[in-house]
Order: C-alpha cells, then structure tokens, then sequence
C-alpha cells in the first residue's frame, strides 16, 4: 500500500498505524491532540507507528506536530518503528507549535526534543544503514 499527503490530527491513540509489509508514505503529518494529560503519553502513543512485525516500510517526509493546550504532556518519540533492515524513513521531523510539553525525539530515540525553546527538530535519514552521529540535526525557532 502506498499513501500520498496523508493527515491526521487530535486522535485519542496512534494517529497512523502500518500493520502490514511493504508500505510506503509519501508525506504524512500529524497533530496531537490538544486537551489530553500525561496518562496519553504514557499509554506510548505515537504519532506514525509501525507495527513490531512490519519488516519492510518506507516513508518521506513525515511529521508529528504538538500542541498541548491545557496539560504539560510529555511524548517520548513522535514516531515509533522497529529497527530493521526493511525500514527506512528520509527527512521526519517533529515540531513544538504551542502551548505546554514536548515531544523528547523524532524516531524512537533519534532527533532531539522539541519543546518551547527548541521549535523544530529532524532527522534526515533513519534505517541500519545510516551513521546516527551524521544525519541528526536540529533546528532552533
């Protein structure tokens, strides 16, 4: 399955999930939901979540975007992916766009947080080919 300019905002649970193989997302971006707690993020959801038994998925350009409006609520990764050969992601990024909390990586535990003080953050290239220390940067508002 391929998907073109996906969207999704405010969702109570993962806002995309891949189940299956071979899946491929040409531009996705997503928005949590505003008047959620903490119990939201410790339930572990995630913006774009690939199922632990995918083994090959691709995507480009996805982003997860936070607005925690009433609670200070504290994401772990934006996007959740198990680390296999088959999967690949170029260009993720997350983006802090108001209000309380953070989002603490881009990728499970690549890319750096984004919180009031540091708007944006990406990660060009992520798989088991890719050298970490050289494809994360960040981008300060």
């Amino acid at each position: 399955m391929i998907g073109y300019g996906l969207a999704c905002e405010h969702t109570l649970g993962n806002m995309l999930e891949w189940n299956g193989d071979n899946g491929k997302t040409y531009f996705y971006q997503s928005e949590y939901p505003y008047d959620v707690d903490q119990s939201y993020a410790d339930a572990g959801y995630a913006g774009y979540k690939v199922n632990d038994s995918v083994n090959n998925h691709e995507a480009w350009g996805v982003g997860v975007y936070s607005y925690f409006r009433d609670h200070d609520v504290t994401i772990n990764s934006g996007i959740q992916a198990p680390q296999k050969p088959g999967i690949k992601f170029h260009n993720s990024l997350s983006v802090f766009l108001n209000g309380k909390g953070s989002i603490n990586h881009v990728i499970d535990n690549m890319g750096s947080a984004v919180t009031s003080a540091h708007g944006q953050s990406w990660v060009c290239e992520y798989g088991d080919d890719v050298p970490v220390a050289d494809e994360v940067y960040q981008m300060i508002q």
